[in-house]
């Protein structure tokens, strides 16, 4: 991607982000096998300073054994509750289909959708 097209779409995104009334909150994708980048850094502070809620998909939870990737998730969830309240993380594979159901939730939560069988209880 050539640098004005880049400029070009980070201007569109942040304005969107910051000016969109609808927007109920960001998912973000981090790989779980590295730490996080300066991008999601500067990502999350960003969020921060607008109070949008984020939840981080740890991706590629899939290409780590158990224990690894449990580690890898305490370490950023650690990262989050020292300097960013605002954002929630979970580990998360495609592949093995693995954390749908809790990034679900969460979307739920955000929209405050109750499923039918939640509202029969």
């Amino acid at each position: 991607m050539n640098i004005e097209t880049k400029r070009n779409w980070e201007q569109s995104l942040s304005e969107y982000i910051e000016k969109r009334a609808a927007l109920k909150g960001l998912v973000m994708m981090v790989d779980c096998r590295m730490p996080p980048t300066q991008i999601d850094l500067t990502l999350l502070d960003w969020t921060l300073s607008l109070a949008l809620p984020v939840h981080v998909l740890l991706t590629k939870s899939d290409k780590l054994k158990k224990g690894p990737a449990q580690n890898s998730l305490l370490k950023f969830r650690q990262l989050l509750t020292d300097q960013y309240p605002h954002a929630t993380a979970q580990l998360f594979s495609s592949l093995k289909r693995q954390g749908l159901e809790e990034v679900w939730a969460k979307l739920d939560e955000w929209m405050a959708y109750q499923s039918p069988e939640k509202l029969q209880k």
